[in-house]
């Protein structure tokens, strides 16, 4: 699995020198800035010089003769699926799909591999500036997220990496670029930041509800009472906002444009008539008006008779004066003079009419179902997961956050305006009335200023007051657990925050040991096997492949299909921690237990319990725990 995202300059305003600068040593060293960091491949394509700070003066020269262009250095990061590790051919490999495929092919490029958190990553940086024509290129038309989408279908292809679930493209056997055939259909779906907040939280959110509950209603309804009706009882409101229209889950608004095109906002007014609101009182009634030569004449003579003019008949009579909505028709002049002739009219009569006759929509209000803390996945119900603590602590969290913020902000408003007016008060009662052609100048100007100082310092002080009770609030309420899976690390259930983490396709966990304690990375001598340091962690290598990193906490196996690297790797798990549980996919658990059963390694796994059993009952041996100390020596 592949990801690719561009990061945004953080200095848009500062020069191009420091930019290619400042991101070149980052990429090379980035220990400089984190301590955790380290790069453990660098290169440079494109270049003329061999040394790292010629390059850099390289790039700043050609980047600067392009003046239309403000900045044209990117900053690109490829980011692998966590365990898979990418060899230095394969950097190079996909350093070359990049630049081609974005349309770089001969740029300049600084790249370098970085591990320094779970997921190993290539930050690319590269100068958009072509060596020769000096004009700065405009990647994909301006449509580079989709360029980017494209190499990772690439690098996927080429290197044998998994697909991305839900990935966009796909490369073909004849190397063509396409939509993968489960993206083709234009079923309605939440947005990237909808579905992040899910992935994070398990809490559904307002678009999924909205697309899930509301499509079906707003396309079978036959009038507007009936959409609003149905919409309340699935805790939905829609509403008119602007030109087009927004429906309400609780508090939050969510556009009307996330359904379907035939769900819209427009298309519902061409099926149902023009909006009316919920819990209107009366439907709308209209009157068309042709006001034609010979109505104007007639209205013309009546007015004459009561000696009235025009304007003063249509007040007496309760009309009122309408803008002419005009409708931008093709066809020919006669055809688009005959509909403008026919302009539609709305009689009010609003001054005719009784209180208890007007249309009134009542006041919005909240629905009656509460569609809030709505879990993502019925699995998520069972007590084990403890996610309705989550969910309820996070929504009681955020509630109170909202209440008393919402509470000081409109004290904080009460309070300047207080200030506004006793200090408005205590200037016309200090400063003196002046007399007609009198002047305000000597002591009345020196009791100003004075009065002035005084003043501003107290609205200064309000100012450093509020500005503390704000900070108070953020340390009061500080960010909650950013998701529900470092909600359960925190709580120590490191099992369901890793069934959480891969809920959507247990494929996708990696093959990994994981010990009760955390115990640095330690390094042993196993045959065949050459152990290199990957920032904090410790890389097994078996004949130019990796086999696993040992990552401290956890012992992550790459190729798990080699019975040598996993039986290699249970050995060091059995010195560091004597039992331990095993996570992965089923064929490697079942290699595991084989293993364990055959050498007595102590995987405390409590599913695999009875099939260790069972192995090592037709194995007819009852062999004792492995003897650690009979294991290769650890040096650090």
């Amino acid at each position: 699995m592949v990801v690719a995202v561009k990061i945004p300059n953080p200095k848009s305003a500062g020069s191009k020198a420091g930019r290619v600068q400042g991101l070149a040593q980052y990429i090379a060293k980035p220990e400089r800035e984190n301590a955790t960091e380290k790069c453990i491949y660098f290169g440079a394509w494109g270049f003329l010089s061999k040394s790292f700070p010629s390059q850099i003066a390289e790039m700043i020269a050609l980047a600067d003769e392009c003046v239309k262009s403000k900045d044209p250095i990117r900053h690109d990061v490829i980011t692998f699926k966590e365990g898979e590790s990418p060899t230095e051919n394969q950097v190079e490999e996909v350093i070359d799909l990049y630049s081609k495929e974005v349309g770089l092919q001969g740029h300049q490029i600084f790249f370098g591999m970085h591990v320094d958190t779970d997921n190993t990553h290539i930050h690319i940086q590269s100068n958009r500036v072509h060596p020769y024509t000096f004009k700065a290129v405009k990647i994909d038309r301006g449509f580079d997220k989709e360029a980017l989408q494209r190499v990772c279908a690439r690098i996927e292809y080429a290197q044998g990496w998994k697909p991305e679930k839900n990935s966009r493209y796909c490369v073909l056997e004849d190397g063509r670029i396409s939509d993968r055939p489960e993206r083709q259909n234009h079923d309605a779906r939440p947005s990237p930041q909808a579905q992040g907040m899910e992935n994070r939280t398990g809490i559904k959110s307002a678009e999924r509800i909205v697309i899930e509950d509301a499509t079906d209603i707003l396309k079978s309804a036959k009038t507007w009472r009936d959409v609003h009706h149905q919409l309340e009882q699935v805790g939905i409101r829609y509403e008119r906002s602007g030109s087009g229209a927004v429906m309400f889950v609780g508090a939050v608004a969510v556009k009307a444009s996330v359904v379907e095109r035939s769900a819209r906002f427009a298309s519902l007014q061409k099926n149902l008539g023009p909006f009316e609101p919920q819990n209107q009182e009366k439907p709308n009634v209209y009157f068309i008006h042709k006001l034609d030569r010979v109505r104007a004449a007639e209205r013309s003579s009546e007015a004459k008779e009561q000696d009235l003019g025009d304007a003063q008949y249509l007040a007496k009579n309760g009309l009122r004066r309408l803008s002419e909505c005009r409708v931008a028709i093709t066809g020919s002049s006669a055809q688009r003079s005959a509909h403008s002739a026919r302009v539609l009219q709305i009689d009010v009569r609003t001054c005719r009419r009784e209180p208890d006759q007007l249309r009134r929509p009542e006041p919005n209000a909240s629905s009656r179902v509460d569609r809030l803390n709505e879990p993502l996945h019925d699995s998520l119900l069972s007590s084990r997961s403890g996610w309705h603590e989550y969910a309820n602590a996070r929504g009681e969290h955020y509630k109170n956050r909202r209440i008393d913020m919402e509470t000081t902000r409109q004290r904080h408003a009460a309070e300047r305006e207080a200030l506004k007016l006793a200090q408005r008060a205590e200037r016309s009662a200090a400063l003196p009335k002046l007399r007609t052609g009198e002047s305000r100048a000597g002591m009345t100007n020196a009791l100003r200023h004075l009065l002035k100082l005084d003043q501003d310092k107290a609205k200064l002080n309000l100012k450093e007051r509020h500005a503390e009770e704000r900070a108070a609030l953020k340390v009061k309420y500080p960010l909650f657990a950013s998701t529900y899976e470092q909600w359960l690390i925190e709580r120590g259930d490191d099992e369901n925050a890793q069934k959480w983490r891969y809920r959507e396709n247990p494929d996708d966990e990696p093959c990994a040991i994981r010990g009760d304690i955390e115990v640095r990375p330690t390094k042993m001598d196993f045959l065949d096997f050459v152990v290199s340091n990957e920032g904090k962690n410790l890389r097994y290598v078996n004949r130019d492949k990796l086999g696993f990193v040992d990552c401290g906490r956890n012992i992550v196996i790459v190729d798990w299909r080699d019975e040598s690297v996993t039986f290699s790797s249970l050995q060091l798990s059995a010195s560091k921690w004597g039992d331990y549980q095993v996570t992965g996919n089923d064929e490697y658990k079942s290699l595991c237990v084989r293993l364990a059963a055959k050498y007595g390694f102590k995987i405390s796994n409590p599913e695999l319990q009875s099939e260790i059993q069972s192995q090592r009952d037709l194995l007819d041996l009852e062999l004792p725990l492995m003897d650690t100390s009979n294991f290769p020596s650890q040096d650090g």
